[in-house]
């Protein structure tokens, strides 16, 4: 029988021999025994309860029952990014874009972070062929597409820290279409960019690591709509002569924005009854509207 079972101090001897096993690179395993010696100590305080949770670093060894031998190991830490950095793919989730979504964040900035992120979709040839899924991706995520693509969002995305590169890829080695792809926009996402760049987004150097497309992004106060909006309070009127505007209501529960004529008078917003009914208002309250 095959037992997961804690590490201790006495499991160096194991632990080095699958150090060594594991060949070179495996950087969480490294040949080094005081280096192993500290992570066996490590783990045996984090099982005690004797450091503080998100320092804890647990290792398991997998060991066979009736020979003692150890098969295998793993290891859990509590948290990442505590006492050193830690570098990881960042897998997001691809949304349409709509000016009235940054409406949103503008509402109750605190609830959101300082940068705000979008991604585009990256590039597809005429064929409905994605050379940098083709040329890169493929040769580490060995699925078609759009298995890949499902999967992103059917599990909880652990394939692609299985499977993505560890190590750097040197563009000059890969072949020029997916070189040709890397940043580059979807022909029906280039309108999306163009909204983007309107409202202040800038490429941020990140691409998506299936099709290559690029990840925007921008300070959140710095965002156009959010900064050239101004909350106020509304009053029914006339507005056939008012310019279109993008308002919304002025509390995230309930958020609801909508394009309309609306009109500044003395400090309010001025709306017909059409536009009040959309946004589910009442007298008084308080709506966002961007100038």
């Amino acid at each position: 029988m095959l037992i997961v079972r804690p590490a201790g101090s006495a499991d160096l001897a194991s632990l080095m021999e699958l150090a060594i096993l594991s060949g070179r690179g495996f950087t969480s395993l490294p040949e080094d025994e005081a280096t192993l010696l500290n992570r066996l100590s490590l783990s045996e305080a984090s099982f005690a309860g004797t450091i503080a949770p998100r320092e804890a670093w647990y290792t398991l060894m997998l060991e066979d029952s009736e020979s003692g031998r150890i098969e295998g190991i793993a290891g859990v830490r509590a948290a990442v990014g505590v006492n050193r950095p830690h570098f990881s793919f960042r897998v997001m989730t691809l949304a349409q874009f709509s000016s009235a979504i940054n409406m949103l964040i503008g509402t109750e900035r605190q609830r959101f972070s300082e940068t705000v992120m979008a991604e585009l979709r990256g590039y597809f040839a005429p064929d409905g062929i994605c050379p940098f899924w083709e040329g890169v991706a493929s040769k580490f995520f060995r699925l078609p597409f759009d298995e890949a693509d499902h999967m992103v969002m059917s599990t909880d995305g652990q394939f692609i820290l299985d499977l993505a590169p560890r190590h750097p890829i040197y563009v000059e080695l890969i072949d020029d279409a997916a070189q040709q792809a890397i940043g580059r926009v979807h022909v029906e996402g280039e309108a999306a960019r163009a909204m983007l760049e309107q409202e202040g987004f800038r490429g941020s150097g990140l691409i998506d690591i299936f099709d290559g497309g690029p990840t925007y992004s921008v300070p959140r106060d710095s965002i156009r709509t959010i900064d050239r909006t101004e909350t106020l309070p509304i009053d029914r009127g006339d507005t056939a002569e008012a310019p279109e505007r993008l308002v919304s209501s002025g509390a995230i529960e309930g958020f609801r924005a909508i394009r309309a004529k609306v009109r500044i008078d003395n400090g309010k917003a001025i709306l017909d009854a059409g536009a009040i009914d959309a946004l589910r208002l009442k007298p008084d309250d308080m709506v966002r509207v961007r100038q």
